[in-house]
């Protein structure tokens, strides 16, 4: 599971509890000015990449840097991701997405996009 908060004009995502053990990153943030959408990924269903670049993927769990078509990506999910949230990222920034597990999907999309990123068509 992770958090979602806008603090100084960044995007700070940040990987809790037993996550930490097997996630190569505590802490992501990112420029607002690169977040380039968010959504629910119970609309968008984001297709895990057969690449694993650091981290663990396992049925039902996957965590770390996966590297997809776009590029690389930052996963945190659990079980079947019904409280993911995929965050798009553009510029020349280390993941091009996030896929994360959040305790709140709504709140946390509100949060993004309260802070002017952009909703994903």
């Amino acid at each position: 599971m992770t958090t979602v908060a806008v603090v100084n004009k960044q995007l700070v995502v940040r990987v809790l509890g037993l996550d930490v053990l097997t996630s190569p990153k505590r802490e992501i943030g990112v420029n607002l000015d690169n977040v380039d959408g968010v959504a629910s990924a119970s609309r968008e269903q984001p297709q895990l990449p057969a690449i694993r670049a650091g981290g663990l993927s396992i049925p039902g769990y996957q965590s770390g840097t996966f590297v997809g078509n776009e590029g690389p990506e930052f996963w945190d999910v659990q079980a079947d991701g019904a409280r993911a949230i995929v965050i798009y990222i553009r510029g020349d920034v280390p993941y091009q997405k996030l896929v994360v597990d959040v305790e709140d999907p709504d709140d946390a999309i509100r949060t993004i996009l309260g802070a002017s990123a952009t909703p994903r068509d």
